[in-house]
């Protein structure tokens, strides 16, 4: 797979789901464009799929999911709320569908103290 903008442009995308503990439970290699394909985005297929094991192998009913800037987007934020599954992400700005009015990236960096950060809340959701 050619990842741009990486020191090493080419390589594997592996899927892991993995304990707090570091134990994997669950391993996908992706390897490209299926024929069933919905039109949902890539970074929600893989975490959906994911999902899919806690769901059908686990008692426990709370779940704290934690996920990169690749994965999180609102509607994945929301279709894993509708399942009692508590997420931490970090949200690019074009994916923050339900908290657009985010101050942007550069406005926070142009902030004079360090650590400096922005949040809005939908009523259901919290961005910062």
């Amino acid at each position: 797979m050619l990842i741009r903008c990486k020191p090493i442009r080419f390589g594997y995308k592996i899927w892991a789901l993995c304990s707090s503990d570091g134990y994997p439970h669950k391993l996908k290699l992706y390897r490209g464009k299926g024929p069933d394909q919905t039109k949902l985005p890539l970074g929600t297929r893989g975490v959906k799929d994911m999902m899919s094991a806690i769901e059908s192998c686990s008692a426990v009913t709370k779940h704290e999911v934690y996920f990169d800037n690749f994965s999180t987007s609102y509607d994945l934020l929301k279709s894993l709320a509708e399942q009692n599954i508590k997420v931490t992400g970090t949200v690019r700005d074009n994916r923050a569908a339900g908290a657009a009015k985010l101050m942007k990236p550069n406005a926070v960096m142009k902030k004079s103290t360090r650590g400096e950060f922005d949040f809005r809340c939908d009523g259901e959701f919290l961005c910062k």
